[in-house]
């Protein structure tokens, strides 16, 4: 079903359940994950040159952020940590309470809640937002990253997965030319048969960094609060503890140098990381038309000020790893 430009997912969810056909989407994640979080849906739209409705899905756990319980639990952790993962489930530490997770992700054949970023992108467009919305969707298939690379490439129905991540990374981190879209395409699909498990993350990461950026640029220019990852060399607090390399989190928007973006959050991943949890409660708020309240000024400063602390001890000791997601990436020679 293609919902006409600026249909909310509510909107869309509703004509689906009308015509017994729920909205559905896919998941690609990593091998063994421990909990499904996130999802996207893409959608060709008729247009002389190449044009798609991409939507990244997320989890929405927008309900538990006023939950005390729950909110204390999540801005002690701030995180879910892996270790070992797949051959150990012991070392697996949840952000949240393995029940909740449990009834929450995203499992093939399950309906769940979840927020929606809409967005197009095309051979002309670059990503461009639509709706930031919150409904239910229908999960029609849990692929593993391999599954996911192998059926991108393989596929005739899935090719338009790879083909608009390929639009995403030509506009977004290389801003290449719309010419030059089809070498990003060979060089993100055509890479061997053992590299399955890359193409399909790469391809993954490609949909998430678009909507976490969107999001990003849609709460600063409204002028809200909103959780930042950015590259502040402004910022001389700590200094004898931070590497200005890292990237940290902050209230004030600015640029990720190591991706490249002019504002970037994080949403996608509400189970596992405590920023995209506090974000979803605001996104809620947006939604609703609530203003912002003291409790939640209180909250964002508490949850920056516990991440930063999490990358300042990571960084202590010889935790953390180079990532672009964290790190600058080197001068130019």
């Amino acid at each position: 079903m293609i919902a006409a430009r600026g249909t909310p997912l509510v909107e869309l969810d509703s004509k689906a359940s009308e015509q017994d056909q729920p909205f559905g989407i896919i998941t690609a994640d990593c091998s063994s994950p421990h909990e499904y979080d996130d999802g996207i849906a893409v959608t060709p739209l008729p247009s002389s040159q190449e044009l798609y409705r991409v939507q990244v899905f997320s989890v929405d756990t927008s309900s538990l952020y006023h939950d005390e319980k729950v909110l204390r639990r999540v801005l002690a952790r701030t995180e879910s940590l892996y270790q070992n993962m797949g051959t150990a489930e012991e070392s697996y530490h949840p952000m949240l309470e393995p029940d909740t997770i449990k009834r929450m992700h995203f499992v093939a054949g399950k309906t769940r809640r979840a927020l929606a970023i809409s967005f197009l992108v095309g051979i002309v467009e670059p990503p461009t937002l639509e709706t930031i919305s919150f409904g239910r969707v229908t999960v029609g298939k849990n692929y593993n990253y391999k599954e996911f690379g192998a059926k991108c490439r393989y596929s005739e129905r899935m090719q338009q997965f790879g083909r608009a991540a390929a639009l995403i990374i030509g506009h977004l981190q290389t801003h290449e030319s719309t010419e030059e879209v089809e070498d990003v395409y060979k060089g993100l699909i055509h890479v061997p048969k053992s590299a399955s498990f890359k193409r399909g993350a790469d391809i993954n990461q490609a949909y998430m960094i678009a909507a976490n950026h969107l999001v990003a640029r849609q709460m600063r220019d409204e002028g809200r609060l909103a959780i930042y990852r950015t590259h502040d060399v402004q910022d001389n607090s700590a200094v004898e503890f931070k590497d200005p390399r890292i990237a940290h989190f902050s209230s004030t928007p600015g640029w990720h140098t190591g991706l490249g973006l002019d504002a970037y959050t994080r949403v996608t991943s509400p189970l596992r990381r405590g920023e995209d949890f506090v974000m979803h409660g605001l996104l809620r708020a947006r939604a609703e038309g609530r203003l912002i309240d003291n409790r939640d000024t209180r909250i964002i400063t508490t949850a920056i000020q516990r991440l930063n602390q999490r990358i300042m001890s990571q960084l202590f000791h010889g935790e953390l790893q180079m990532a672009r997601d964290d790190y600058l990436p080197a001068a130019a020679a």
